[in-house]
């Protein structure tokens, strides 16, 4: 990635891990596309470049003013979401690389000729691969090449996870992760996307 542009799509846990690590990689410029503020503050809080931009063609305007090329060199779909399916490959670069983590519920329409046209590479990666993923991600943490404290956003002890879980499911607050303390003597602790 040394040299790279790239843009991640969508600022929850897992595009700023990715934004993260790509930064790390040596990637010359990282943007982090995220329309909700509060996570694009974290994002910054965490040195990275953080935007957003109010329609797909301002969004791709700032993609080819930022980047060489006229677009990103990969761009990693972390949204989950059909239209950030869409927008990745229209914000890569001819020959470009899109990477996609996120899976979302509605089947994506994507432009097969820009793909096919532009000679770009789509791909699919899927998480938890113990022997290949689980391991490289537990050293990229213990080196701390990965800030993952402000990505716990909650934190709560065992018997407060039904509530805690239930008000989760409300949307109503701002949650990256909740952290759940277990009371044990191994001191487990066992965590849950927001």
């Amino acid at each position: 990635m040394v040299g790279k542009s790239a843009v991640v799509v969508g600022g929850g846990t897992v595009g700023i891990l990715v934004a993260q690590l790509l930064a790390h990689s040596g990637a010359s410029h990282v943007i982090l596309l995220e329309p909700a503020e509060w996570r694009r503050d974290v994002a910054r809080a965490l040195a990275l470049r953080a935007e957003w931009a109010p329609s797909a063609a301002s969004r791709r305007a700032l993609a080819a003013g930022l980047l060489p090329e006229h677009g990103a060199d990969l761009v990693v779909e972390c949204a989950g979401v059909a239209d950030a399916v869409r927008e990745s490959i229209q914000l890569a670069r001819p020959g470009a690389t899109i990477v996609l983590l996120g899976v979302p519920i509605d089947d994506a329409l994507i432009d097969v000729r820009d793909i096919v046209l532009s000679e770009k590479q789509v791909r699919g990666s899927a998480a938890h691969m113990w022997d290949d993923d689980v391991r490289t991600a537990v050293a990229f943490l213990a080196s701390g090449v990965l800030q993952v404290a402000p990505l716990i956003t909650h934190e709560v002890c065992l018997d407060e996870a039904p509530l805690a879980f239930e008000r989760l499911a409300e949307e109503s607050q701002h949650v990256f992760k909740l952290l759940v303390r277990c009371a044990s003597d191994t001191g487990a602790t066992a965590t849950r996307t927001g």
